[in-house]
């Protein structure tokens, strides 16, 4: 049962981190906001 959920939290944090990156290329000129989203990411870690 354990290694379900772990599987279903992997898969989730990979559509996340997914999300995120199109997020981050979509404004790239704005330099400030891709640190953000990387802390926000090593904070999650």
């Amino acid at each position: 049962m354990q290694k379900v959920l772990k599987l279903i939290a992997l898969a989730g944090l990979l559509i996340l981190i997914v999300f995120l990156l199109e997020k981050i290329n979509f404004s790239k000129p704005n330099k400030k906001f891709n640190t953000d989203i990387t802390n926000e990411i090593i904070r999650l870690k």
